[in-house]
């Protein structure tokens, strides 16, 4: 059993660096077939910063910014099959994101340059993709902040340092950039959510109860819902596809604080006493 796991391991690692290699060969490639058709007057347009920086923050969220940086995620998912992940985690996301950088701002100038202006847009697809992932991984820094506090004493291969400055503020850049992807998708992304927790709550009779109770379950719940109501409600009032009622940057200066109370208020609701798989604990978990 030991071998096969091995071979897993070992056959996921090669295929990983192939794909890899082929994620950075196939947007230079790119680069360099788009080079050829560059058209310097594309640069002047629309004029420089056309839509202001309110442009800037919505491009991030729906013009593929975030999207770019989502292939990310692997190495904090096999980060415990590294041999030393406190020292090559750190090492492994910074160079990573310094690569990305470089290239995709390479090919932005590069597609600016070669793109007619005319040239439909595939913003709307990336709009929801981006959104729902941002808030997938937006929840890491509460349950994060969670897992310390209800399990403090598990062993930790790879221990983040200054948590208590780096989780709210990673968790406030990511409820900004949910909120700039604007009131069209969050208003039925959020949405659909707060439907289904109703749906929850009437399904009561058939949800899991083994392991943690009903009450517990929506006493920890409750954070979330304030949190997507409560940005629904900024997104419909504020400035990214919104009324407008909200003037100047005090929509996200309201985010800031939205993110904020929900940070805290997740991470003191959560379980008790973590639940955690005895192989992980004897593996050793990160948070």
């Amino acid at each position: 059993m030991f071998s096969l796991k091995l071979l897993e391991v070992r056959a996921f690692a090669r295929s990983n660096t192939i794909m890899t290699i082929l994620k950075f060969i196939v947007p230079a490639l790119t680069i360099v077939v788009l080079l050829f058709s560059l058209r310097i007057a594309n640069f002047s347009s629309h004029g420089f910063a056309p839509f202001g920086f309110s442009g800037v923050e919505t491009a991030i969220s729906t013009g593929g910014v975030m999207f770019a940086y989502l292939g990310l995620q692997p190495i904090v998912s096999v980060a415990s099959e590294a041999k030393n992940p406190q020292r090559t985690i750190p090492i492994a996301l910074i160079v990573s994101v310094l690569l990305s950088a470089i290239i995709y701002v390479v090919l932005q100038v590069a597609f600016i340059g070669a793109i007619p202006a005319d040239n439909p847009s595939w913003g709307t697809l990336i709009d929801v993709v981006s959104d729902a992932l941002v808030l997938t991984y937006a929840l890491a820094p509460i349950s994060a902040y969670a897992f310390r506090r209800n399990a403090p004493d598990v062993p930790r291969p790879f221990f983040l340092r200054g948590m208590t400055v780096i989780g709210p503020v990673a968790f406030i850049i990511a409820s900004l950039i949910v909120y700039w992807t604007g009131w069209s998708v969050d208003s039925w992304l959020l949405g659909s959510q707060l439907v289904m927790f109703i749906i929850y709550l009437l399904a009561r009779k058939k949800v899991p109860t083994k392991a943690v109770s009903f009450t517990q379950q929506v006493k920890s719940s409750w954070w979330l819902v304030f949190y997507y109501a409560a940005i629904i409600l900024v997104s419909y009032l504020g400035n990214f596809g919104g009324i407008g009622a909200i003037k100047g940057v005090w929509d996200q200066v309201l985010i800031g604080v939205i993110a904020l109370i929900t940070y805290y208020w997740g991470g003191h609701t959560g379980l008790p006493k973590a639940i955690l798989d005895e192989e992980d604990i004897d593996d050793g978990t990160t948070a």
